[in-house]
């Protein structure tokens, strides 16, 4: 045979095996991304995971002030709340975690007894109105109070630079905990913290 028709024939067999073994390659590599955006998809789909790890606050220094009108038009206080253990949250309506968190507040407001303990809410530069109809989509209905922080100084004046935000207060008007992002907050590990404060 012909030595360089042989070379050919050879050559044209070892184009064939790689093509043979790199399209597989191709393939599973082609699946493998597709498995990932699937994933991501899935992922950015169910929301943001919650959370249950608090930060401590060093020295437990004393809570700066709070003076805001509710949704309720009452004027709101955190002196007044001196004795009991306080959850301040700042949110957003616009804020996926936010979202998501709001129903596991009210299950600890539920939980836990309102003489020792309260939640304050405090929303960042939205109109009550907005406020009103994202509430409105809750069942059971939010029980705690929502502040309006229209002017936005409570928030820049407590140092917050992320949403949500949530500091947890004790009884002597200590900052003790803190956490940003969204958290679980009836989960065991944070009512625990939060029951170990009232007890206290």
């Amino acid at each position: 045979m012909n030595k360089s028709l042989l070379s050919t024939r050879k050559a044209t067999d070892r184009n064939r095996a790689q093509r043979f073994f790199t399209c597989p390659l191709y393939a599973l590599i082609i699946m493998g991304l597709m498995a990932i955006m699937i994933k991501l998809t899935d992922a950015q789909a169910a929301g943001p995971s919650l959370g249950e790890s608090l930060s401590y606050i060093h020295n437990t220094p004393l809570a700066k002030a709070i003076e805001l009108p509710g949704l309720d038009d009452t004027t709101y206080s955190l002196l007044d709340y001196r004795g009991k253990v306080v959850v301040v949250n700042y949110w957003a309506t616009w804020c996926p975690p936010c979202v998501e968190e709001f129903p596991s507040m009210q299950a600890l407001w539920d939980r836990l007894d309102q003489s020792d303990f309260e939640i304050l809410a405090v929303n960042v530069g939205e109109a009550s109105d907005d406020i009103k109809r994202f509430l409105n989509r809750f069942d059971p209905p939010i029980g705690f109070p929502v502040l309006l922080d229209r002017s936005m100084n409570t928030v820049k004046n407590w140092g917050v630079l992320g949403l949500p935000t949530t500091y947890i207060i004790n009884k002597q008007g200590q900052l003790v905990y803190r956490t940003t992002g969204g958290r679980e907050m009836n989960s065991d590990h944070i009512r625990e913290k939060i029951t170990e404060l009232i007890n206290k």
